[in-house]
C-alpha cells in the first residue's frame, strides 16, 4: 500500500513529505515514525485519503491507530 508521511513544524504545518510503500498500516507506523525522529518533527501519516496516524501536536511514537 501508499503511504505518505508528512513532517511538520511546531506549529502543524506540513514542512515536508515522504512518499513509501508498505505491508501494512503497522509497518508504515513504524518507517514513518523512524523519519520523523531522524528530522526531530512531529508527523501525520495517510494512506491516501484516510489518516492513519494523526499527531499534529505529539511527537513521532504517539500513534493512536496502531
Amino acid at each position: 500500500m501508499s503511504y505518505r508521511c508528512y513532517l511538520l513544524d511546531e506549529f502543524g504545518r506540513i514542512m515536508n513529505f515522504v512518499e513509501f510503500e508498505e505491508f501494512s498500516d503497522s509497518d508504515a507506523i513504524g518507517h514513518a515514525t523512524r523519519h520523523a525522529q531522524l528530522a526531530n518533527k512531529p508527523f501525520e501519516l495517510w494512506r491516501g485519503r484516510q489518516q492513519i496516524c494523526p499527531s499534529p501536536n505529539v511527537f513521532p511514537g504517539a500513534c493512536i491507530n496502531t
